[in-house]
Parts: structure tokens; sequence; C-alpha cells
């Protein structure tokens, strides 16, 4: 932590426009990784006339009293912006934006290292170019794969199709905001960056510039990755608000039947399959195509996108004859974890059960011991369940489903304040998911 003489530069003066309000959302036990980011912005940064919007989605370490310090200290600037739930990404930047006085708006995650002023180059290059709306760096790692700095090779400035919200610089005036419909985290970004598109203006990185990126720590702790839920959720709803044209390629129809189903297993969404492409399944899967797939010698690369396919249709009469030939070779892993939460997702405990069990201890990732800690829990076998809860705990102690399973067994062992305490938990983490009223009774 800085002390008052190292901030004193920065004291707010009533009515200023500061150059640049940056915005970094946090939760969880976010706080080190914070304070470390925020270590080397007053670094790199201090120059710079801007001011720091922290929002504070109801972490649950002791990140409240960290930024207490810093308002008491004016440091940057600072201004806190506290929420009692985790409001998302997307709301969280949003009432940054709410509030914010730069003439331009910098978006960060709170897991960023700075190793020199990336913002005053970001800057001039939007006072330099009035047709650009998004600057941004690249960056060691990140979702967006065009922004990957071991991926580019070229040091001019490269045109994107959305800025990675790890970090970017937003021309002020533009009149967007992201959109809250998106749940917790992911898509939102490239749909702000849909927005400025949409108006006229570019988005450009300057490869030169480079951050020091730790992926995914918050969407760690949240249980968020391209594998979840809340991905795919938001990924359909990205589909639907931004896709004009069919998924369904012409060219398909003068490929065999397997082959056509291998082109949709790769681009079909998981969890919210597409309506043309679940039509387009339907309609070329006839009893001739199904009687001719079964009286083929199935690779087992090709027997697991059928099966996935059917379950992602869920068509539960073929999919069942198609894993029954699955089962007679070995399951791929993330088709054993699909299957699992799949089954399990329509109480049938027996088959998610089978699926966990036929991958060996070592292969089993998180996700799978979710499954067997939900599957413990609903067979009523406490004990077993809480002891796997415990080691699940000491690595993620703020997984909201941990913590959903945590109150469910304190709530059939009879302790309703322990089980209300654990559910009021998991809904301030995901709000979207868990009601701790519902969940109570």
């Amino acid at each position: 932590m800085l002390n008052k003489s190292s901030t004193s530069q920065s004291q707010i003066r009533v009515g200023h426009k500061h150059k640049l309000s940056l915005i970094i959302p946090t939760t969880g036990d976010g706080k080190a990784i914070l304070e470390h980011t925020l270590f080397t912005v007053y670094e790199h940064c201090k120059d710079i006339d801007l001011e720091i919007i922290i929002i504070d989605n109801a972490s649950i370490d002791d990140t409240h009293d960290y930024l207490n310090q810093l308002e008491e200290e004016a440091f940057l600037n600072a201004k806190i912006i506290r929420n009692k739930e985790n409001k998302g990404f997307a709301r969280s930047v949003n009432q940054g934006l709410e509030i914010a006085s730069g003439e331009f708006l910098g978006i960060m995650h709170n897991d960023i290292i700075l190793h020199d002023d990336v913002f005053s180059t970001l800057i001039e290059a939007l006072e330099e170019n009035k047709e650009i709306g998004i600057a941004a760096p690249s960056a060691t790692s990140c979702f967006n794969e065009d922004q990957i700095s071991e991926n580019i090779s070229d040091n001019d400035s490269v045109e994107l199709r959305f800025a990675d919200s790890f970090l970017f610089v937003l021309r002020s005036g533009l009149k967007v905001f992201m959109d809250e419909d998106y749940e917790l985290a992911y898509f939102e970004d490239q749909d702000l960056s849909m927005q400025v598109i949409s108006n006229g203006f570019k988005i450009i990185m300057l490869p030169q510039l480079v951050v020091e990126h730790r992926y995914a720590s918050t969407c760690r702790i949240l249980a968020l990755d391209p594998e979840s839920d809340v991905f795919w959720k938001n990924a359909a709803y990205f589909d639907s608000k931004w896709r004009h044209e069919s998924l369904v390629k012409p060219e398909w129809l003068a490929m065999p039947v397997a082959s056509q189903l291998i082109q949709i297993e790769q681009i079909i969404n998981p969890r919210y399959p597409e309506h043309d492409l679940i039509d387009y399944i339907k309609r070329i899967l006839t009893k001739e195509a199904i009687t001719q797939l079964f009286s083929m010698d199935l690779s087992p690369e090709l027997l697991a996108v059928i099966t996935r396919l059917m379950m992602i249709i869920d068509d539960r009469p073929l999919l069942r004859r198609f894993e029954d030939k699955l089962v007679k070779q070995s399951v791929p892993i993330y088709l054993a974890r699909e299957l699992a939460e799949y089954y399990f997702g329509k109480n049938i405990y027996s088959r998610a059960d089978l699926y966990v069990q036929s991958v060996n201890e070592e292969y089993r990732t998180l996700p799978f011991r979710i499954i067997e800690a939900q599957l413990l829990v609903e067979k009523r076998e406490l004990e077993e369940a809480v002891h796997l809860l415990q080691g699940l705990m000491r690595n993620c102690p703020y997984h909201p489903e941990l913590l959903k399973l945590s109150g469910d067994i304190h709530k059939f062992t009879g302790n309703k304040e322990e089980a209300k305490s654990f559910y009021r938990l998991a809904e301030e983490v995901h709000p979207n998911r868990y009601s701790s009223d519902e969940l109570l009774f």
C-alpha cells in the first residue's frame, strides 16, 4: 500500500475533467492481485491526469478495508462503488461509466501488470485519429487470440474485430454502454465492440504495447470458464443479438451425413444450441440416414461426435442407441463430463455416476468432483459428501456451487442458520443462479 505522501499529487479538484477515467471491477478474493495492479498503474501512469473507479462486487476477503484506505488517501483520485452482491462485469463497468469524468474512458481487469505507460500511447492514438473508437494493447494471455503478444509478428497497428476487456481505452461521447443482459462475464466486451463498430468507428490494437495479464484469475474464483454454462448462455445471447445469417452452409448438402454432423458439432453451442442447426440435424437424420449410420463401422472419434450431438439436441432415444455403441469403447474425458452433467440435470443419477466413474481418479478435474459431490448430496451420503467438499473448498473456497452444496448439507442435517449463511454467500457470488430464499425452502 502506498502512503499518503506518495499520493498527495493527485488530489480531487471539484468540477475537474480528468484526462482518463480508469474503471476496474473486482470481486471474490481479489485484493492481492488488485493491489499489485494498482501499484503498477501508479508506478507507470502517475503523471497522467487520471481517476480510478473501482467497483467492488461483494468481495469476500479484506478488499473492503483496502478500498476504504485508497479512498481516504485519494489514491489516484479514487472513487469506490460498493455492491452488496456480484453485479457482473457489464453492470459494474456501466456503474463506472455513469460517474466517470474523464475525456477518455479506460476499462481494465483487476489482474493486469503494467510495465510501461500504455495509457498515454493509447490516448495519443485516439487523439490523432478521430475514426478510432477503441484503442487496445496486446497481452501475454487473453481471450481474444488476436491480442496475444506471441501470436503477433508486426508492430504496426492492427484493426480488431473486438477489443478484449482486459484493458482498452474508449473514446468518450460515443454513448455506448455494456449490455447488462449478459450474466457475470464473457461476451459483453464483444458486444460493446460491435456497438462501436456499428457507430462507424474502428477498433485498433497497438502490438508494441504489451501488458501482463493473469488470465482468468477472477473467473476461476467464480467457476467461470469457456466450458461453463454462463459462457455458453452469454454466447447464445450474443449470437441472437448480432448474427443475421444462418450457420447452415449450402456446401454441406454435397457431403455424406456423417461429414455434415462433424461440421455441425464443431460450431454448435453445446448448452444452448442454435435453432437453425437443430432443425438442420433433424432434417438430415432421416430413417435411412440413421440406419446407414448404425450399419457403419464408426470410428471412436466419429461415434463421440454423433453421441455428443444427440445429447446437445436432447434426442434421448437416439442418444441411448449411440451410447450403447460408445460404452464398448473408451469415452473421451470431455464427453464423459458433458454426459455426466447432462444426466445429472435430467435427475438420472445412475447414468451421471456411470460417466464420472468411467474416468480414472487422476483425470477427474474440478467439474467431475463437483458432480461427484452433487450425487453424494442427492443420495444423502452426507458424511462422504462433507469429506469431498472439505478437500475441494481448500482450493476453491468461493466456488458458488460448493457453497450451495455446503448449505444443502446443513439444511438436510437441520442446521438452518448455517445453511442460510452458505446460501447467502453463494447468492452474493453468483446472484443470477442462486437465491438464498429459494434454496432454504
